[in-house]
């Protein structure tokens, strides 16, 4: 089976080659499409603002839980 590092290994591998093909394509893409910036900042604003949603809300919900688990520890008595 196995080791938890080579899974990752290789699934960094495949991200970092998955870009790579992706950045090629945009690159050729670029070459017959004039229009390509609007189409790249529309969908970088898109992710950007998927990003931010992501880290935020992660953020808040480990907060929320850390708070939650302290009430706990503390029988609801705030600290």
């Amino acid at each position: 089976m196995a080791s938890t590092e080579s899974r990752e290994a290789g699934t960094w591998g495949a991200l970092v080659a998955l870009l790579v093909v992706s950045f090629g394509l945009l690159g050729l893409i670029a070459l017959v499409t004039p229009h390509l910036l609007g189409v790249v900042l529309v969908v970088g604003g898109l992710g950007g603002f998927v990003v931010m949603h992501y880290v935020l809300w992660g953020w808040w919900l480990g907060q929320s839980l850390t708070h939650d688990a302290e009430l706990r520890d503390n029988d609801g008595r705030p600290s």
